[in-house]
C-alpha cells in the first residue's frame, strides 16, 4: 500500500489590482491505493473505503484490466466517485493505462464525467502529458473544449504545463479552440507566456492564436511577460509581432506594468526595443511617474537617458518628483532634482 497525490485545484496568482489573474491547475487529492488482486471480489463491489475508493478505482489505478472487466460484470459501478469526485476512468487516464481505459469505456464509463473541481479525464491527461489517451477519449465523445471549474480547457492545461506535443495534437487533430478564454478571459497563449514556455507560445501562434489577444483586464501575453520580468519570453513575443504599446483596460502598457512590478531589466529592454516611454494610463501617469512612485532609480535613470519628460504632469497635475518625495525615495529625489525636476 502506498500514498499518492492527485486531483485538481487551482492556485491563484493575482498580478495586481488593475491587471490580470493567471491560474495554475494543480493536483491535490490524497488517497491510499491497494492492489485489488489481493482482495476478495465477493465483498460488495461498490463498497468504498474512507477515501471513497471502490475496488474498481483500485483496479483502474493499477491498470488491472482483467480485474476491471470482472468487477464490472459482477455489478461494480463503472462511474463510482471517490470523495473527490474522481471515477475509475480519471485514474486509468492519469496513470496512462490504455487497456484499462478501453475496458472502462467499453462498459460505458462516462467520458466527460467531472470530479469535484470540474476536471474531466481529458483534463487529467493534459496535466500529466498522457498524449496516447487523447484519441481513446475523443473517439468516445470527449469534449475537447470542456472547461473545469476555473474555465480551463485541456488546451489551457497543456499550455500551462508546457506540453507542446499534447497541445499540438489537440489543435490539429481535434479542433481545440486556441482562442478560448478561461473564467478570467485568459487564453492558452496567456497561460504559456506566464509559465515561460516559449515552444508552446510559438506553436500556438503558428496555429492561429492571436498574439495580442486580451484577457478580462486587457492584458496581452506581453503584459504578463513584462510584469514578471520574463525577458526571453518578452523578446520572443516581440519577435513574433506582439504590440509593444498595447494598452490594458486601465491604459497601462507593458512598460507601465514592468515598472509597477519593479522589473527594471524588463523595462530597460522594452525601452531599448522602442516602447513609448511617454505613454499615459487612464490617470495620465507616464512610466516616469510609476518609476518615481515605486522608487525605481534604475528605471528613472533609464527613462532619463531615453529622453523622457521628467516634469510631465498626470491628470492630478503632479510630477514624478512629487511622487518620489511623497513616497520618501531619497535616491530618486536626488536624481530628479539633478536633472531639473520640479514638483
Amino acid at each position: 500500500m502506498f500514498r499518492w497525490l492527485t486531483g485538481s485545484a487551482s492556485s491563484i496568482l493575482i498580478l495586481l489590482s488593475t491587471a490580470t489573474i493567471a491560474f495554475s491547475d494543480v493536483d491535490v487529492e490524497l488517497v491510499e491505493i491497494a492492489d485489488v488482486s489481493t482482495m476478495e471480489t465477493q465483498e460488495a463491489q461498490d463498497e468504498s473505503d474512507k477515501d471513497g475508493w471502490t475496488l474498481l478505482h483500485r483496479a483502474a489505478f493499477h491498470g488491472q484490466a482483467q480485474d476491471v472487466e470482472r468487477l464490472v460484470e459482477d455489478g461494480g459501478d463503472v462511474n463510482a466517485r471517490n470523495n473527490f469526485g474522481a471515477t475509475p476512468l480519471h485514474w486509468a487516464v492519469r496513470n496512462e493505462k490504455p487497456e484499462t481505459v478501453q475496458w472502462l469505456l467499453h462498459f460505458d464509463a462516462d467520458v466527460n464525467v467531472r470530479d469535484d473541481k470540474g476536471w474531466a479525464p481529458l483534463h487529467r491527461a493534459a496535466y500529466y502529458d498522457r498524449e496516447v489517451m487523447i484519441d481513446h477519449l475523443t473517439r468516445q465523445g470527449a469534449d475537447v473544449n470542456a472547461k473545469n471549474r476555473f474555465g480551463s480547457t485541456a488546451l489551457h492545461i497543456a499550455a500551462s504545463q508546457g506540453h507542446a506535443g499534447f497541445a499540438q495534437r489537440l489543435i490539429t487533430h481535434h479542433d481545440a479552440n486556441v482562442a478560448e478564454g478561461d473564467k478570467h478571459g485568459q487564453s492558452p497563449l496567456h497561460r504559456a507566456a506566464f509559465r515561460g514556455h516559449i515552444n508552446v507560445v510559438e506553436m500556438l501562434i503558428a496555429n492561429g492564436a492571436d498574439i495580442n489577444s486580451k484577457d478580462e483586464n486587457g492584458w496581452t501575453a506581453l503584459h504578463i511577460a513584462a510584469y514578471h520580468g520574463l525577458i526571453p519570453m518578452l523578446e520572443k513575443l516581440l519577435d513574433l509581432g506582439a504590440s509593444i504599446d498595447a494598452a490594458d483596460s486601465r491604459g497601462g502598457t507593458p512598460l507601465h506594468r514592468a515598472i509597477y512590478n519593479k522589473q527594471s531589466v524588463a523595462a530597460d529592454r522594452l525601452v531599448s526595443l522602442g516602447a513609448d516611454f511617454e505613454a499615459r494610463d487612464e490617470n495620465g501617469w507616464t512610466p516616469m511617474h510609476w518609476a518615481a512612485y515605486k522608487g525605481e532609480r534604475a528605471s528613472v535613470a533609464r527613462l532619463i537617458r531615453a529622453g523622457a519628460d521628467i516634469n510631465a504632469r498626470n491628470d492630478a497635475d503632479w510630477t514624478a518628483l512629487y511622487w518620489a518625495n511623497k513616497e520618501g525615495h531619497s535616491d530618486v529625489i536626488d536624481l530628479l532634482r539633478q536633472q531639473g525636476g520640479v514638483r
